[in-house]
């Protein structure tokens, strides 16, 4: 598997204001709808913890984490690599990962091995 390059759609358009405008009417809407987990065909997926209250949105290309006091913003430079991004994202699950790369939870576990095998195989 090659270390392609992240092509996001955001790329062509890449506003910070937009992209958190929309994501916060999002997070607002699925408040009042009570929605603890969603995922869309376009590639958004949000968790709401209830018991911590954090909410993140994972869409191609970034990654918003709300806590009830800060909110996080994380974007893929345009032109990093997949494998570098999955690096950086190590804290999330493997289903945010994939959501911000737009590939599925079983694409990342697959990688992640891939990697990690790569890696020892160069060590030894």
């Amino acid at each position: 598997m090659k270390n392609e390059l992240i092509v996001t759609a955001a790329d062509a358009d890449r506003s910070i204001d937009s992209l958190m405008r929309n994501v916060l009417s999002l997070v607002r809407r699925f408040d009042a709808d009570e929605v603890v987990e969603a995922r869309t065909k376009s590639g958004l997926l949000y968790k709401h913890n209830v018991e911590t209250g954090i909410k993140t949105v994972a869409v191609p290309g970034a990654m918003l984490e709300m806590t009830p006091t800060m909110l996080t913003l994380r974007m893929s430079v345009p032109g990093a690599s997949q494998d570098a991004t999955l690096a950086d994202l190590s804290g999330a699950t493997q289903e945010q990962r994939g959501a911000v790369l737009g590939r599925s939870q079983p694409w990342v576990s697959q990688r992640v091995k891939q990697v990690n095998n790569e890696t020892n195989e160069t060590e030894e």
